[in-house]
């Protein structure tokens, strides 16, 4: 009998899961339906998101730096240089003022604070393995001083990179600047930088002392008396001659000529030297001599001021060179009864064997040499401060006949006195100044034709590797956003099918 029914209840089995799938497929539209209508208001959801927490976009870019001494951290002309100069806050103040930027895209601060430099180092891992690989190949013979030389030596590779190149990025929230906008500020930071470290900081020129030649222009000595006049001319063409020495202490500085004039920095010196040995000289010592001045009282109270301040100076410096020969003289007194003590010392330890003593008399010899040393440098500067007195009595000596000459003037003086007034300072000292301006002209081109030799012809300092990449970050589904959607995704089909299909289940029972 059991056997007989059997075959009945697997056809009522078989027909029951037939209909269950055919209802599962009838149901197929409703599931997508609700999945559909779940997968729009979550996303719908998540770009809202989008308005209320904008993403941040990085953009970037890579600098190679190309000039010579970057790799030590040095522009051309051996003055500092870090990448971060790029994004120095005067510098982006300046780049931000000439964008055009409203405060409602970006405040300055803010502006300022998104940018972001760092070394580009993708040769890093091959530095890296290359000294691995080399500490390994030695394997456990490798000394200590040696792995530490290694290791030094891959930190100086690194160290050289960090400033071969580097990666320029700025970040701003979504739809607040525009992509263009942002590559432009981008590429103008780097070429802001390069033309004021050329043209404001002269990177590309010799670091040298240069003066303009408004320094002999004739307005700068209308007001001043004849003696004070040619006192300030003579400081003046100091200043150019010492700039001439500086500049011909650099590498083919005797070589460079002038294209205009065909001088060079040897003709230069020899040109301002015969300025001051004759042309000045003859106009200062008739002056000096004959005690010529359009205000007398004025130029004597001058010099008298200028003497009470070399003597003050001439008063310190004797004073610092005899506290100096004080300390030299009871520091020799203290070391000879020092001496003293240590001979008796020795004899003693003499009939002693050495033993440790020894590396007692080591250390005493090194300590007798730092104070030679000590000694010496104590004199050195004794004789310094000595020096420099002796320079202010010849400073006062020969202010001090100028006076003398102003005191001095007879009625010959003073008739052939006015003739010189309106023969040498009118006519020879204005063709002194405008000599001395040419010649400024002939250094400055000099001094810029010597850069060019030192430093090549290529004014540009970078060059951009790549163009700006963008990376964006807040706008990819995170993981839980991907495993939450999924979730709702399945919860809703899942829920969807099961509700139809007992809809339907129902509905044919009814």
């Amino acid at each position: 009998m059991n056997q007989a029914g059997q075959p009945d209840h697997q056809e009522q089995e078989n027909v029951n899961l037939h209909e269950f799938f055919r209802d599962a497929w009838a149901a197929r539209k409703a599931v997508l339906y609700a999945v559909t209508i779940v997968t729009v208001i979550y996303m719908g959801f998540f770009v809202s998101k989008l308005f209320f927490y904008p993403p941040t976009f990085t953009h970037s870019l890579i600098i190679d730096f190309k000039f010579n001494g970057a790799e030590k951290g040095q522009y051309p002309n051996q003055s500092p240089f870090s990448i971060s100069d790029l994004i120095a806050p005067k510098l982006l103040a300046e780049v931000y003022a000439l964008s055009g930027l409203s405060k409602r895209e970006m405040s300055k601060p803010k502006f300022m604070h998104n940018f972001r430099i760092v070394p580009h180092l993708p040769n890093y891992e091959i530095i890296k393995k290359k000294y691995d690989d080399l500490i390994l190949y030695r394997g456990q013979s490798v000394q200590i001083e040696t792995l530490r030389k290694l290791q030094d030596d891959m930190k100086k590779e690194l160290s050289q990179l960090q400033t071969r190149a580097a990666v320029l990025s700025f970040r701003s929230k979504w739809r607040a600047i525009n992509q263009e906008t942002v590559e432009s500020l981008l590429l103008s930071v780097p070429k802001h930088w390069a033309d004021k470290m050329i043209n404001d900081y002269g990177v590309l020129e010799l670091d040298a002392k240069m003066y303009s030649k408004d320094l002999f222009d004739e307005y700068q000595y209308e007001d001043l008396d004849y003696l004070v006049a040619i006192d300030k001319v003579q400081a003046n063409i100091d200043l150019v001659a010492a700039s001439i020495t500086e500049l011909l202490e650099f590498p083919n500085s005797q070589r460079v000529t002038d294209k205009k004039t065909g001088y060079n920095l040897l003709d230069l010196q020899k040109l301002v030297q015969d300025i001051l040995l004759y042309d000045l000289n003859r106009l200062s010592s008739f002056i000096q001599e004959l005690g010529i001045s359009s205000d007398a009282t004025t130029v004597k109270l001058y010099y008298e001021h200028q003497i009470n301040k070399l003597e003050i100076s001439k008063a310190y410096q004797l004073e610092q060179a005899e506290l100096i020969n004080q300390t030299l003289r009871d520091y020799i007194q203290k070391l000879g009864s020092a001496d003293d003590t240590r001979v008796v010392r020795e004899n003693t330890v003499d009939m002693v064997q050495a033993s440790g003593d020894f590396l007692d008399r080591i250390a005493e010899l090194v300590k007798q040499s730092e104070d030679l040393d000590y000694r010496q440098n104590l004199h050195d500067h004794y004789i310094q401060y000595k020096h420099e007195a002796a320079k202010i009595d010849y400073e006062i000596a020969q202010k001090r006949a100028l006076l003398n000459a102003l005191n001095k003037k007879s009625e010959i003086h003073k008739t052939f006195a006015d003739n010189y007034k309106e023969t040498m300072m009118q006519d020879h000292f204005p063709q002194v100044l405008s000599k001395m301006r040419e010649y400024m002209d002939v250094l400055n081109r000099i001094h810029d034709a010597l850069s060019k030799e030192n430093f090549g012809q290529d004014t540009k300092l970078y060059r951009i590797s790549n163009v700006a990449a963008i990376k964006a970050t807040g706008v990819r589904m995170s993981g839980w956003d991907k495993a939450t959607f999924g979730l709702l995704v399945f919860g809703t089909a899942f829920g969807t099918l099961v509700v139809t299909v007992i809809v339907r289940s129902q509905r044919k029972s009814d």
